[in-house]
């Protein structure tokens, strides 16, 4: 890769196909590799302004350090604690999350398990499927 890099993307990691083509409607350079390893992210790092990765991917000093033009990190869900955000900061990298992405899911899946424990049903279900049905 060569010329301008401001505008370049490296995914590392699976992410929905709808991310893909919304980072390339908005004019981006994006190169997908869900399945580099720790080597070859060491070894290209420093051609992308932009790091998306997800839980797998662990954005580490020596990362950091390799990405002479990275300028942001997106992680794709909410947690941080796979990047090393001291030396992000310490070279001026932004870290970005999807925070709250995930919020209605788990609200709906609280209600669904109470819902579940209230009513009994787990042994209702299990009761059923093994040929009983108590009255």
């Amino acid at each position: 890769m060569s010329g301008d890099t401001s505008q370049t993307v490296l995914v590392c990691d699976p992410v929905d196909p709808l991310l893909l083509e919304g980072l390339r409607a908005k004019g981006l350079d994006v190169r997908y590799r869900p399945d580099i390893s720790r080597q070859e992210l060491l070894a290209v790092v420093g051609e992308y302004a932009i790091l998306v990765v997800r839980s797998r991917t662990k954005v580490s000093r020596e990362v950091i350090e390799a990405g002479s033009k990275l300028r942001l990190v997106a992680r794709a869900g909410i947690g941080t604690d796979n990047i090393d955000l001291a030396a992000a900061s310490a070279r001026g990298i932004e870290i970005v999350t999807a925070a709250g992405s995930s919020t209605q899911s788990v609200a709906e899946l609280n209600v669904g398990l109470a819902i579940i424990m209230a009513r009994n049903l787990l042994n209702l279900s299990n009761g059923v499927r093994d040929g009983e049905w108590k009255k």
